[in-house]
């Protein structure tokens, strides 16, 4: 897992540096590696998936990342409180990526499950995903 972690991390910080392809094959591997490495519902593939549906959503790849970004969903959503910096980082995704395909409605319903403050828990958000 480990070496899915590395890969991650170098991957976000391609993707940050606009250097989007490279990000984008650094994600995947990420992905991959930790999709292989641990057991299925554990968060670290699906932040992998989130850092990829962010990066895919810079170049405009609206729906790629929100396929990515739901499937994440799937998996953080139950883990919210114990994983405050992801869930932020894929509300916000989620967001941006609705804001972008042109459902406001929907984006902010999302922007509403953002707590208040930066250091909020996050354990305050709503159970349910909105549109589901």
């Amino acid at each position: 897992a480990t070496v899915g972690i590395t890969h991650m991390l170098i991957g976000t910080l391609e993707c940050t540096t606009e250097r989007f392809d490279e990000g984008e094959r650094s994600l995947r591997r990420a992905q991959s590696i930790l999709e292989e490495a641990l057991p299925s519902g554990h968060w670290r593939p699906a932040q992998a998936r989130v850092r990829l549906g962010g990066c895919l959503a810079a170049v405009e790849r609206y729906d790629e990342a929100e396929l990515l970004l739901q499937a994440a969903w799937d998996v953080l959503e139950p883990q919210r409180a114990f994983r405050p910096i992801v869930w932020r980082y894929l509300i916000g995704a989620l967001v941006d990526v609705n804001t972008a395909l042109g459902r406001p409605e929907r984006a902010e319903e999302y922007r509403r499950l953002l707590p208040d403050s930066v250091v909020s828990s996050g354990a305050d958000s709503p159970p349910n995903a909105p549109g589901a």
